[in-house]
This record gives C-alpha cells, structure tokens and sequence, in this order.
C-alpha cells in the first residue's frame, strides 16, 4: 500500500484508495487493534481525498471515548477539534446535516465523559 503525498490518512493499493490511521498510543490496549484500515471504494483521487477528510473525522470520534474513559479530555479539546474542523470545511457545502450530526454527537461524548468523570 502507497501513501498519496499531501493528504494524510490516505494510501492506495494498485487502483483503489484506502483509509488508513495509526490508532493513538494512548488508547491503543482499549482500542485492541494499532491501526483503523479499510477501503474508501474509490478509484477517483477526488473522491477519495473527500472520502477520506469524512472518514477522518468518524475514526477520530470511535477514538475520542476511549480517551475519555482514561480521564484524558486533552486529547477531546485536540485531536478530535481538528478534525471536527478538517470535516467541516471538506463537507460544509454538500452535507451540512452531517456535519451538525457528527458535531452533535462530539458534543454529547463530550458531556457523557465528563459526566463519567463526576465532573458536570
């Protein structure tokens, strides 16, 4: 699998494009697997570069609870932020409903681990 210069997360093996992240070391025991790895069904580079600025933004939210569940909120007000930014600005024109829901459902993560921590 080739990584496609400029654009992180994204490889691809002879035509088709992947996702490809290492998960964070942090989380990695809970998470119980080093890396998130799947096809983005895709042999166009536009789409896949589309593709994979979403699917960033979805992989970074399966991390961000474990994170929570270790009491590091760092990692909430980092990582997952700028995703969250990345997702918005390569999905602001066509899927605005998405990325209320998936800013949403940060937010609720967010309160559902502090209220874990007994901090709200």
């Amino acid at each position: 699998m080739d990584k496609v210069t400029g654009h992180t997360n994204l490889y691809r093996r002879g035509a088709t494009y992947y996702f490809r992240a290492r998960v964070p070391k942090d989380i990695m025991d809970t998470y119980g697997k080093d890396e998130e790895r799947f096809s983005l069904k895709t042999k166009d580079k536009t789409e896949a570069v589309q593709a994979v600025r979403l699917k960033s933004a979805e992989v970074e939210l399966k991390f961000e609870p474990i994170g929570f569940a270790s009491g590091d909120l760092s990692a909430f007000t980092g990582r997952a932020i700028w995703y969250l930014n990345h997702f918005f600005h390569a999905n602001a024109n066509e899927n605005t409903k998405k990325v209320i829901a998936v800013a949403r459902e940060m937010q609720h993560a967010h309160v559902r681990a502090l209220e874990s921590l007994g901090g709200v």
